[in-house]
């Protein structure tokens, strides 16, 4: 019960982060009069910064037991799913892929 609570939660803050980073330029097109509003650009930025007080918290809570268990295995996979995730959320789209673009280049061979 508690692993299934935990890989939901994991899932619905990826998803969380990749429509902040995605709804970015998505959404960030001018309104049909013409008026230069970017409510997508809005948007985004507002579910980066959702994203950048939530993470550290839900990391706390559900780190603090795999701490306390001496439970190292756990404790190092939270900590490499926190920071792909916080990669999501503290990076502008521009800076994370180019951090990612060299490590798919090395996988793909292209």
């Amino acid at each position: 019960m508690l692993r299934t609570s935990l890989v939901l939660a994991v899932a619905v803050l990826v998803v969380a982060l990749l429509l902040a980073v995605a709804v970015d330029p998505a959404l960030a097109a001018p309104a049909a009069d013409g008026s230069s509003v970017n409510a997508g650009e809005g948007l985004g930025k507002m579910l980066q910064g959702w994203a950048k007080w939530l993470i550290p918290g839900v990391v706390a809570v559900v780190g603090i037991p795999a701490v306390a268990r001496h439970d190292f295995g756990m404790t190092i996979s939270i900590v490499l799913v926190a920071m792909l995730i916080g990669a999501f959320a503290f990076m502008d789209a521009a800076g994370f892929m180019k951090l990612v673009a060299p490590v798919v280049k090395s996988i793909t061979g292209a």
